[in-house]
C-alpha cells in the first residue's frame, strides 16, 4: 500500500495550517466551485476549511468554513472592496466520521449553492 500524500491532518489544539503564495489564479474573477472532503474530531468549533480571506488592499477574498453551530459559511468578495456572506442552516455533524462538502459561486447572480454528500442542502445570496 503506497503512503497517501493528498491530505492533511490537522488538529484543533494547535494552529496548524496549510498556505501557499497568492496567485492571480485564486482570485475571485467568476464563478467558483470549493469542494473536499473533510473529518473532524470535533464538533462545534469554529473551522476554515479555505480560504484566501484580505478584504484590504482590493483584494479579491474568498472564505469557507464551519461555523462553531456546525453550519457552513461561505463569504466573498469579488472587487476587493465589499464582501457578500451566506450560511447554510443545515447542520453538518462530522465527528468521527467523512463527509464531503461543497460550495458553488455564481458570480453573475451574486448567489451560492451549499452541498453536502453531493446533495443541494441550501442557496444563499
Amino acid at each position: 500500500m503506497s503512503l497517501n500524500t493528498h491530505s492533511l491532518d490537522l488538529e484543533s489544539t494547535s494552529s496548524q495550517y496549510a498556505s501557499r503564495a497568492d496567485t492571480a489564479s485564486l482570485s475571485v474573477t467568476g464563478d467558483l466551485t470549493i469542494e473536499m472532503w473533510i473529518s473532524k474530531e470535533t464538533d462545534g468549533l469554529l473551522s476554515a476549511l479555505v480560504s484566501k480571506w484580505n478584504v484590504f488592499a482590493n483584494n479579491r477574498s474568498y472564505i469557507f468554513m464551519i461555523n462553531t453551530n456546525d453550519t457552513l459559511l461561505f463569504s466573498t468578495s469579488s472587487n476587493g472592496s465589499s464582501e457578500a456572506n451566506a450560511s447554510s442552516t443545515t447542520t453538518i455533524k462530522v465527528a468521527g466520521g467523512w463527509t464531503h462538502v461543497a460550495v458553488t459561486y455564481n458570480a453573475a447572480a451574486g448567489t451560492c449553492a451549499f452541498y453536502k454528500n453531493a446533495v443541494a442542502i441550501e442557496t444563499g445570496s
